[in-house]
Parts: C-alpha cells; sequence; structure tokens
C-alpha cells in the first residue's frame, strides 16, 4: 500500500455533492416553458367536449372563455420568464455553485419572448377577422374585406341562365347574389397575393401552381354569381375597378414572422373561411329547387372544399419551415375566434327561406362553422 511519504502518494479524493440548480433560474425557466404549452393544453378542451358530446352553447361559450383566458395567462408567464430570466442573467454570482443553472436562465429569455410574441400575434390576427369570417380569402383593409365597387356592365355576367323566381324577391335576392360575386371577385385579388407570398418564401411548385388554379377558379365563381344575379333580374351589372387589390401588404422582411403570418391567414381564410364555404355550398346545393342554382353550388363547393386543402398545406409547410414559432401563432389564432360567427344576410333569408334560392340561412351556416371550426382546432392540435 503506498504510503504518504511515497512518490506517486495522492491525497484520496473526498466525494462532492452535485451542485444545486439556480432556483430563480428554474423557475424562469418554468414560466417560459409554460407560457409556450398553456394556451395548446387548453385547446384540447374543445375535441374532448365533442368526442363527450357536449354541444350546448354555454358548455362551448365556457370553452372558449377558458381558452381566452389562458392566452392571457399565456402572455403573462411569458413576460414574467422573460424577465426573470434577464434578471438571473445580470446576477453575480456569490458561489460558483450558483453558476449552474444559468443556462437555464439564458433558454428562459427567448422562449418567454417567443410564447408572447407569437400567441399575441395570433391572437391579434383572430381578432382581426373575426367579425367578417364565412366567405373564402379575401382583400383586407385593416381586418375588414375590400369589395370592389359595381358598375353597369355585362362582362362578368355573360352566362346565359333562365331561372324563375318569386317576383317580390327578385330585387334583393339579385342584389344578394351580387354581393357573392363581389367576394368571389375579390378572392382572386387574394390568391394571387398568395402566389406572390409563396414565391417569396420558396415555397414548392405544387402549393404555388394550386395557387394560381385556386384564383381562375374564383374568377369562374365570379362570373356564375353575377350571371345569376343577371338571370334574376335582368340587370347587367359587373365589377369595377377595384384599385385595393394593386395595394396589399407584402409579408415580413423576417423569414419566422413572414412564415407566421402565412399560416395564420392560410388557416383562418383558406382552411377555415373556404371550408365553411364549401360546406355551406354542398348543404344549400341540396335544397334547391332551381338547377341553376343547384348547378352553380355543386362547382363552387367541390373548388371551394380544394381551396380548403389547399390552405391546410400551406399551413402544414409554413409548420414545417418554421417550426414552434408558427405553431404558436396557430394555437394563438384559433383562441382568438369566436364558437359562433354570423354573416350580415338579408332579413328575409335570415331563417332559412332562400336556400330554395341558393342562399343560406343563419341556422345551416352556424352548423358549418361549427363543424370546420372543430375540425380545425383538431387538426392544429395534431400538428403540434
Amino acid at each position: 500500500m503506498t504510503q504518504p511519504d511515497q512518490p506517486g502518494y495522492r491525497e484520496p479524493s473526498t466525494p462532492t455533492a452535485a451542485a444545486p440548480w439556480n432556483p430563480r433560474a428554474v423557475l424562469a425557466f418554468k414560466l417560459s416553458l409554460a407560457s409556450v404549452l398553456l394556451v395548446p393544453a387548453f385547446m384540447l378542451l374543445l375535441p374532448l367536449l365533442h368526442v363527450a358530446g357536449i354541444r350546448s352553447r354555454e358548455i362551448a361559450l365556457l370553452a372558449v372563455a377558458m381558452i381566452a383566458l389562458a392566452s392571457l395567462a399565456s402572455l403573462y408567464l411569458g413576460y414574467r420568464g422573460a424577465r426573470s430570466g434577464l434578471d438571473v442573467r445580470r446576477e453575480v454570482p456569490s458561489h460558483p455553485v450558483a453558476e449552474r443553472g444559468r443556462s437555464l436562465a439564458t433558454a428562459a429569455v427567448p422562449l418567454g419572448i417567443l410564447g408572447v410574441a407569437m400567441q399575441l400575434f395570433g391572437f391579434l390576427f383572430a381578432c382581426l377577422v373575426l367579425p367578417v369570417i364565412g366567405r373564402g380569402r379575401q382583400v383586407r383593409h385593416l381586418g375588414r374585406p375590400a369589395l370592389p365597387p359595381l358598375q353597369p356592365d355585362g362582362s362578368w355576367a355573360s352566362q346565359p341562365i333562365v331561372l324563375h323566381v318569386d317576383p317580390a324577391s327578385r330585387e334583393d335576392l339579385a342584389a344578394r347574389w351580387r354581393e357573392n360575386g363581389r367576394t368571389e371577385h375579390a378572392s382572386v385579388a387574394a390568391f394571387a397575393r398568395l402566389t406572390l407570398d409563396l414565391l417569396g418564401l420558396g415555397a414548392p411548385p405544387p402549393l404555388v401552381a394550386a395557387a394560381q388554379r385556386d384564383a381562375l377558379d374564383e374568377v369562374r365563381h365570379a362570373e356564375l354569381c353575377f350571371a345569376l344575379a343577371r338571370a334574376i333580374d335582368g340587370r347587367a351589372v359587373s365589377p369595377g375597378a377595384f384599385p385595393e387589390a394593386a395595394h396589399l401588404p407584402s409579408l415580413s422582411r423576417v423569414r419566422v414572422v413572414a412564415l407566421a403570418s402565412l399560416a395564420v391567414d392560410s388557416l383562418i381564410d383558406g382552411a377555415i373561411n373556404e371550408g365553411v364555404s364549401a360546406r355551406l355550398a354542398a348543404a344549400v346545393a341540396l335544397r334547391c329547387e332551381e338547377g341553376a342554382f343547384r348547378d352553380a353550388l355543386k362547382t363552387i363547393a367541390a373548388d371551394e372544399g380544394r381551396h380548403a386543402a389547399h390552405g391546410w398545406d400551406v399551413v402544414e409547410w409554413c409548420v414545417a419551415e418554421g417550426g414552434a414559432p408558427v405553431l404558436h401563432a396557430l394555437h394563438g389564432a384559433l383562441s382568438g375566434l369566436p364558437r359562433s360567427a354570423r354573416e350580415r344576410l338579408p332579413t328575409a333569408a335570415d331563417e332559412g327561406s332562400w336556400e330554395r334560392w341558393g342562399i343560406h340561412g343563419h341556422a345551416l351556416e352556424a352548423e358549418s362553422y361549427a363543424r370546420t371550426l372543430d375540425d380545425a382546432r383538431r387538426r392544429v392540435q395534431r400538428l403540434g
């Protein structure tokens, strides 16, 4: 046995306990992580309610209210986590063991900021479009849809259609179909903007090509709507100059922000709004008495369903490219959407009496929106 006075002798080492974590750093990290996970966790409530068969308005409103509160709590936790992380990083450790956990504090800062920024981004976007949901992709100004003016011109109403409609309802019914035509016309510009955004972000050819096809579909839809209106009241009216279409805002130069913006836009205007339009058109087509209305709505339903699928393709591509920040924005957007939405309809159409002429009522709209929104929540939840 080697003795202390012999060459090569070393004092036996005394085992040391692992240095404890800096409790403030751990807290900062937990707060930031909670800010990122809180809203997705609460959003699990909606699929669970759906599976359980709970569909009453009171329960649904309670679930949405809880998600809204979770969004606010997420903002607070993200702020606290980032602030605490910065405080820990500024501390001068009084003992070497206090260094352990400073990496957690460092991670807590961007994580907290990310949770706040993306949840807030998605939530605010959803709140802007909340009052006007339901008619597919739109040109928006400060969140409100911009539509082209009308002018005496038959260029968008040239398809020959013969209809038999109650004379007392002709004027209002034709006006409603022209309003539908205006939204379809505006969607052409929205899809053109989508094409440019996809090209700017380097999207694959199938996504770009689909956006181009969708725009051409909207041209046909607009022509159908204006032709139906002309067949109802005999007036040759078409959309006029639409300068707003030439001044649509472009995406941010910060790639992750641009991806999040495109994903949220495609979720709400594409996947949800186009999905609602497809459901409505398909359902109303079954209730139409006139073949011309029925045929037009069948065409629109098939096309809008494909547009909704394309919207989901864009969402999934943005998530694959942008990762967690894009997902946070999507969750924030969903938390800002209402459980129900109402499109402005003529009083005569409110109870569904115009569905025989291709104009949906509020009950059918509410059902289509609720089902589409439930599907969207489940699908985003599966994304992460």
